[in-house]
């Protein structure tokens, strides 16, 4: 087995502490990723496809160790984190007899992870999940920090969720081969975000700009490892002082979303996540100019990284975006408080963020105005 990167949890409670197992080639070891052996069933949630290419070997260890293992499988894509799939999911674990000692692998991307999350955070009122996330977004956001969710369609993304923390976190470079570049790139919006919402990571601005073609290209597992490995430890740092989002500092980590995810919304998800990111966050880079929160030249090293990293940056022209209806798609934004709703924008020097909550409905109408 290849070296492997370990980043602890510690939320203070020490019945959900748990780590993050970082490396290459390490999938087949997930047996000793368990935080404990005497699981009762397991239940692996994951695609067809993704069962091929990696399930079948989990489903092989599991099997050889003696442990009773289960399948269910879903379709791909942003629609199934509805209402009906988590039922359909549950009624299966009821089916295949899980208990409180049960444990769901989550493998798969965001979808996968947020639905299995909140699945398992519901199920006779909680059980273990792991999750073994095989895309670049979900191993540097969505499977850290215990956000679990699923959508309402006709209004917006993610608002029926829970704060439920995985009993582990594998993450495998080998897994990520099989993507194609648009998911790769999808991905790396949220790699870019860590590089400007706080002070410590003003290094990881320059490590994105040295090696933005081995970064492209994967050519370089090392520097893939410490890519993941610095986003993972950013997110794991900020979790671990806001784990609820009740003081301000975990709001950082919605840099560029809140525009992202009325654009998701209200593309009824045609709209990538990591691309909608990318947009957001050059709104987020406008809206900061407007308000004199940033100087030009940090303007433009924000935008000059994002391009750098062949990102989209304009909202697309086929969705006949509305400036009017996008703002009132604000409101229902899981963010929101008091009618305010609150943006995480680029403020003061570059690697620094903060979150604003009065502006005007005007203000984000004239933006959106000139961004459609």
């Amino acid at each position: 087995m290849n070296e492997i990167r370990e980043i602890k949890i510690d939320l203070n409670r020490p019945s959900i502490n748990y780590k993050i197992h970082i490396g290459k080639n390490i999938l087949n070891h997930i047996i000793d990723f368990l935080p404990k052996k005497n699981f009762s069933k397991i239940m692996l949630l994951t695609h067809s496809y993704l069962y091929e290419l990696y399930g079948k070997s989990i489903e092989a260890l599991f099997k050889e160790n003696n442990y009773e293992f289960n399948l269910k499988l879903i379709e791909e894509g942003e629609n199934s984190k509805d209402w009906n799939i988590c039922h359909n999911v549950l009624e299966d674990m009821i089916q295949n007899n899980l208990d409180r000692s049960s444990l769901l692998l989550t493998l798969g991307g965001g979808v996968i992870g947020d639905l299995g999350g909140f699945c398992a955070s519901i199920y006779q009122r909680g059980i273990d999940f792991l999750q073994i996330p095989t895309t670049l977004l979900a191993c540097v956001d969505s499977s850290v920090g215990g956000k679990t969710a699923i959508n309402l369609t006709n209004n917006g993304k993610n608002l029926i969720g829970s704060f439920y923390q995985p009993c582990s976190v594998v993450i495998d470079i080998n897994l990520l081969k099989t993507l194609n570049q648009n998911e790769w790139k999808n991905g790396l919006a949220e790699v870019i975000k860590y590089a400007f919402i706080r002070e410590d990571n003003a290094e990881f601005y320059k490590f994105l700009e040295q090696n933005k073609n081995e970064i492209l290209e994967r050519n370089n597992d090392e520097i893939i490892l410490k890519m993941i490995e610095t986003s993972v430890q950013s997110k794991a740092k900020v979790v671990m002082q806001d784990e609820y989002e009740k003081t301000g500092q975990r709001m950082l980590l919605n840099l560029g979303h809140t525009f992202a995810h009325v654009l998701e919304s209200g593309s009824s998800y045609q709209i990538a996540h990591g691309t909608a990111v990318s947009i957001g966050m050059n709104l987020a880079v406008k809206l900061s100019r407007i308000l004199n929160l940033i100087t030009e030249e940090t303007a433009n090293k924000i935008i000059k990284l994002i391009l750098d990293f062949g990102l989209e940056m304009q909202i697309p022209k086929q969705y006949n975006f509305n400036a009017e209806a996008l703002v009132k798609a604000f409101v229902y934004d899981k963010k929101a408080e008091n009618k305010k709703i609150k943006f995480v924008l680029p403020s003061g020097e570059l690697s620094h963020s903060a979150v604003f909550s009065d502006i005007s409905e005007k203000l984000l109408k004239d933006l959106f105005s000139i961004s459609l």
